[in-house]
């Protein structure tokens, strides 16, 4: 057997290019799969504030951290010369409004199919995954990302470039009879969520439509059953976003209502507990005189419900909120 002298007795004997080769070798093996020094590619610190400025609706739904139940988003990105691309968009950046989050930089890692960067807030994890060819991913990176939270980003000089770009691009048409002042602040009620957002036709009537769905509600199938999973989001969610909407429509913009879609997470969390969720798709039309009268607190929520039109996967339901559950 070889002792350790006689090893390093038996490596001086190699020759230099080799001992450069094999340790390269090992290099690259320790490497593989291994976080990122901040000082070395990734220029932030642990708990480093910063807003992603990847519109909130190109970014993908990928799984829940098992530890704490918070969604996990991901978003794809490469780079060619100047040009950036995002979940294989280059336009990126007119696709839609930010994701307003305030999120902290976690962790890098460098992996053989891209480098992914971690952000965490304890509404969502975020990933951004690089492609292996990215020349400088710290360079790219400072591109997608204001360092600050989201009263800074909004107080500054780029948001407001961003506002004239994207408000005309986002009212147009009917919601563009809406007021500018009143349009930004829509928008922000909204959370920014401009996925669906626009007018939509039901029944001969023109709605506008956008979209409240809420990731961070995963409901267990075992204890709630559709009904109440369906009059929880209602009472929790949708309603209270009818209320914030209501002040920024008339029916003097030629809007008859308000549509909104939605969409619900459920599983067995005892027999499904690592597999993707099931999904239900929620959508209601509500008439904007019945929407008034609930924002006057002249009709009482089940009124309310009563008289719009609800379906869960294209099915017209009736919902009672009674079944609805404290969240």
């Amino acid at each position: 057997m070889m002792t350790w002298k006689g090893a390093v007795l038996v490596m001086s004997k190699f020759p230099r290019y080799l001992l450069a080769t094999v340790g390269c070798c090992l290099l690259l093996r320790l490497t593989s799969g291994a976080a990122i020094s901040p000082e070395d590619e990734i220029a932030l610190k642990k708990g480093q504030q910063l807003i992603v400025k990847i519109p909130g609706k190109m970014l993908k739904y990928e799984t829940r951290s098992i530890s704490t139940g918070a969604p996990i988003l991901t978003a794809s990105v490469s780079a060619s010369g100047e040009t950036i691309t995002v979940e294989g968009a280059s336009d990126w950046q007119a696709r839609g409004w930010p994701l307003m989050m305030t999120l902290y930089y976690e962790k890098s890692i460098k992996k053989k199919e891209y480098t992914e960067v971690e952000c965490r807030s304890s509404q969502a994890y975020l990933k951004l995954r690089f492609s292996p060819d990215t020349p400088d991913v710290n360079a790219v990176l400072r591109q997608l990302i204001y360092l600050g939270s989201v009263d800074m980003f909004e107080s500054s000089a780029e948001f407001k470039a961003l506002e004239e770009k994207l408000l005309p691009v986002t009212f147009h048409g009917a919601l563009g009879q809406i007021p500018r002042d009143k349009q930004l602040q829509l928008i922000k009620d909204l959370d920014y969520n401009d996925e669906g957002l626009g007018v939509e036709e039901f029944k001969g009537k023109q709605y506008i439509a956008f979209s409240k769905t809420d990731l961070t509600i995963e409901f267990n199938s075992r204890r709630m059953k559709q009904p109440a999973r369906i009059a929880t989001i209602l009472k929790v969610r949708l309603l209270p976003a009818l209320e914030k909407i209501a002040p920024f429509i008339t029916d003097a913009n030629g809007i008859y209502g308000i549509k909104i879609r939605a969409r619900t997470f459920y599983k067995d969390f005892h027999s499904e507990r690592n597999l993707q969720p099931h999904v239900e798709v929620l959508e209601i039309f509500a008439p904007y005189d019945l929407v008034e009268q609930f924002y006057n607190r002249d009709i009482t929520d089940q009124k309310l419900v009563e008289g719009i039109f609800i379906s869960v996967d294209g099915k017209r339901i009736e919902v009672d909120l009674s079944q609805a559950a404290q969240i």
